[in-house]
């Protein structure tokens, strides 16, 4: 069982902070957060270091000089690489106004990407904005304003 310890000079959990305490991280989880002096010496030690949870960015039309409405996978890829230096764990790109045809292309860019993703990022989904979609059964145009589905 791969396990790591990381003693750290403050912790932010979803409910409080917590000084000087040591976080046990075992099979890439965090199992436990308890004191500095519950843990064994050969913890990795960073007294000055904040621990937090990773940044969720929930609309982003693209970073690192890339688009998330390009259709080419490999923008995004490049986004998901870059911006997991700043902490950021969770994405969810989004498209530009587009043509129906663009705005399908960069949906299939976005499964490609996914298929092929980083395992440091996790990828909530894909947003298509304004995307308008041809309905069969009323053979009219009609402007779909809510979330795609493409997981």
């Amino acid at each position: 069982m791969e396990k790591l310890t990381l003693k750290v000079g403050k912790a932010i959990t979803p409910t409080k902070e917590l000084e000087e305490v040591a976080i046990v991280i075992e099979e890439g989880k965090i199992k436990k957060i308890v004191p500095w002096d519950s843990v064994d010496d050969d913890a990795l030690n960073y007294p000055e270091a904040i621990a937090c949870p990773g940044f969720v960015n929930i609309h982003m039309h693209g970073y690192a000089g890339c688009d998330a409405t390009s259709g080419d996978p490999e923008d995004l890829l490049e986004i998901a690489e870059s911006i997991t230096e700043n902490g950021v764990t969770t994405i969810l790109p989004t498209t530009m106004s587009d043509s129906q045809d663009n705005l399908l292309e960069a949906a299939e860019a976005f499964k490609e990407a996914k298929r092929r993703k980083t395992k440091e990022l996790i990828w909530q989904g894909y947003t298509l904005k304004d995307l308008t979609l041809e309905l069969e059964r009323k053979k009219e145009p009609r402007t779909q304003k809510s979330y795609v589905s493409l997981m």
